[in-house]
């Protein structure tokens, strides 16, 4: 049996958010932790890349929503 590939969703953030994501899990903030947990819990290392990947969307997402509601 083959592992699953990453298919749907938008190729081109993903294409934009790979390198961001590589150095997160670099180095030694929150996204490098969560990165580690990730693989330490068996995760393949390109799966936890595809998590951090989304975590840094929604926590930028977050954060954009925060700065519109504090400006209105």
């Amino acid at each position: 049996m083959g592992y699953r590939r990453m298919r749907g969703g938008r190729p081109v953030m993903r294409t934009i958010l790979f390198m961001p994501a590589m150095q997160a899990a670099r180095g030694r903030g929150e996204f490098a932790a969560f990165y580690k947990r990730l693989v330490e819990a068996g995760k393949k290392p390109i799966v936890a890349i595809a998590a951090v990947m989304r975590k840094i969307v929604v926590t930028l997402n977050a954060r954009f929503t925060e700065k519109v509601i504090q400006q209105s």
